[in-house]
């Protein structure tokens, strides 16, 4: 019916939907006044996504549910953070965006939007000690490793090495941090390196659908088209933001990520 009706004038084409099989059933059912109805209450053919103004819903001046920052500046130049968007992170390299959104996701985590984590340069274990890092507003990782570091060489015959850190952290304040982390039941994708773009939206709607996220952190997109053998990175990378457009606008969640 769809097909016939675009090769008609715009305006000309009807669509109508009947309750039986066909016009020849209700005639033998004697019921041809229904079909008579049925015809005349057909609706004109409108292409998708074409609406009228009166069918828009914006009875509600409220905008909807606005997140705030953890940052004074952001607040006042950005009028917070609102669900249904994509917003992209980007700087030169090693200037701090996987580290403004890991203080993003600390801070939605006890704000109740309950976030969901795809950060694809580390596995799950290092961001869940990087969240510790931020509980205890501690190095953990870099305190961690400066001890790895000096038990391998103890194990060498060798003497410890004085790092430029204050290895201030007890296994008793590093558990209770874990054990309050886990308490909140984030949810992350454990993977490391490229996927496919198709499977990692497929991930991101079970993570909103099913888990109930209401944010989704990908760190970072160019990992994401990086095993991909195209030629052709800028395309893929088009594709993928498209496609992660597409999705925001489905399932109106937020997409926080990093290129």
């Amino acid at each position: 019916a769809v097909a016939v009706a675009l090769l008609l004038t715009p305006g000309k084409a009807h669509i109508t939907s009947l309750s039986r099989k066909d016009p020849n059933e209700y005639l033998t059912e004697a019921d041809t006044q229904s079909l008579v109805t049925a015809l005349w209450n057909s609706q004109p053919y409108r292409p998708d996504g074409i609406v009228n103004v009166k069918d828009v819903q914006a009875d509600d001046p409220v905008l909807g549910e606005i997140m705030d920052y953890p940052w004074e500046g952001p607040k006042q130049n950005l009028y917070g953070r609102r669900f249904g968007e994509l917003i992209i992170h980007t700087s030169g390299s090693g200037m701090g965006k996987s580290t403004v959104l890991r203080e993003l996701v600390h801070y939605d985590i006890y704000a109740g939007n309950k976030p969901g984590l795809m950060f694809l340069e580390e596995n799950a274990t290092q961001t869940v000690q990087s969240l510790i890092s931020l509980e205890l507003n501690k190095p953990v990782r870099r305190i961690l490793a400066s001890r790895a570091v000096n038990v391998a060489r103890k194990r060498c015959g060798k003497k410890p090495i004085k790092f430029d850190i204050n290895d201030n952290l007890t296994d008793k304040e590093y558990a209770s941090a874990l054990a309050k982390l886990r308490e909140t039941g984030l949810s992350l994708y454990d993977h490391f390196g490229s996927v496919d773009g198709a499977e990692l939206i497929q991930k991101m709607e079970y993570m909103v659908k099913a888990l109930g996220c209401r944010v989704i952190y990908l760190d970072h997109i160019s990992i994401v088209i990086s095993g991909l053998d195209s030629g052709n990175e800028r395309k893929d990378i088009d594709i993928l933001m498209t496609n992660l457009r597409s999705f925001v606008e489905r399932t109106q969640c937020r997409v926080e990520a990093v290129c």
